[in-house]
């Protein structure tokens, strides 16, 4: 007899006034039919219906601290909501929302923007959108370049790895970060990479800019004086720039030694026009580097390739150049 009268209430609608009250909120003395673990609600069909304009339930869960006894599901206003209520049946917190438009589901909300909880999906199966456009957004705390929107990686430990999105500033700049390690760009096989130190490679060719200066000494000359040559490379690049430096000529030959570390050394040799004076009169040059050598060579380009045994020569006005190492 239970079993029907139940039954019957549900049917009626009489179950839904009872659980949210005239207002809404809980009552503080039910006056419905509860089930327990000896008392088990059931119909012929298996199927409750409960009829209102708010039709719900509420769970109670009887050895819950203050505030945390009542859980809510209900359905009005065309959303079907679950949320959990104070003892007095307020401050109603939202879990999960889901909105209809006729047959169609039209929105879902999940939690709520006071308690802003922690949300953990488990499992390790693939999650599917499916989409002809944008399928994931992630809304920042503010408008415009003040909005903070990242997501973040963790391993299993919940250590953060890095994450991309934009972490703030005065910006709208989008940052992809490794927080130790290196981060990688990688497009059918060809990578960008940058690691912890801030080292950038290109298919594993470096990158970064690496500079040095060297000591080179002259040869060719009643003295060996010396002069500065500035170094940098950049990929398979390097750039030489060797400070003007000048002698009394005893040679025919003219040579800077110790000029080019290991480090920026070439695999094949490159030349490039130079400005330089050959007894005492300015004329074109070649600097030469050779394969594997840290000598770099001077040589002419207008007649004879030797240099003038006697009166002045020199490399004049700083020259640049640049080469490619392999």
């Amino acid at each position: 007899m239970r079993t029907k009268t139940i039954a019957c209430m549900l049917l009626l609608g009489a179950l839904v006034p009872a659980l949210m009250g005239p207002t809404g909120g809980l009552p503080s003395r039910p006056t419905f039919q509860q089930a327990t673990a000896t008392n088990v609600l059931s119909t012929t069909n298996g199927s409750f219906v409960a009829s209102s304009t708010t039709p719900g339930f509420v769970l109670d869960e009887t050895d819950g601290g203050t505030n945390q006894r009542f859980w809510r599901t209900y359905a009005a206003a065309g959303s079907f909501n679950l949320d959990l209520v104070a003892d007095a049946g307020t401050g109603a917190r939202g879990i999960f929302s889901a909105a209809r438009s006729a047959a169609s589901v039209s929105s879902l909300s999940l939690g709520n923007a006071t308690d802003n909880p922690a949300y953990n999906f488990l499992g390790t199966g693939l999650t599917t959108f499916n989409t002809a456009g944008e399928a994931v957004a992630l809304k920042g705390n503010a408008s415009s370049s003040s909005a903070v929107a990242y997501m973040a990686f963790r391993d299993s430990g919940g250590t953060r790895i890095g994450y991309v999105g934009d972490d703030g500033g005065s910006d709208t700049t989008v940052t992809l970060r490794s927080d130790t390690g290196t981060v990688r760009l990688n497009a059918n096989g060809n990578t960008i990479a940058i690691d912890s130190s801030g080292n950038a490679t290109v298919n594993s060719v470096a990158f970064t800019p690496t500079a040095t200066t060297a000591t080179g000494t002259v040869t060719g000359c009643s003295t060996a004086p010396t002069t500065t040559v500035r170094l940098e490379r950049i990929g398979n690049r390097v750039t030489i720039s060797v400070d003007p430096v000048s002698c009394t000529s005893n040679a025919t030959t003219f040579a800077l030694t110790g000029a080019v570390p290991s480090g920026f050394q070439l695999t094949r040799q490159q030349d490039c026009v130079i400005t330089t004076t050959d007894n005492s009169a300015q004329s074109f040059g070649r600097l030469i580097l050779g394969a594997s050598t840290s000598t770099l060579t001077f040589a002419r380009v207008t007649g004879s390739a030797a240099w003038t045994s006697s009166g002045t020569k020199a490399v004049d006005q700083q020259p640049t150049c640049t080469f490619i190492t392999n």
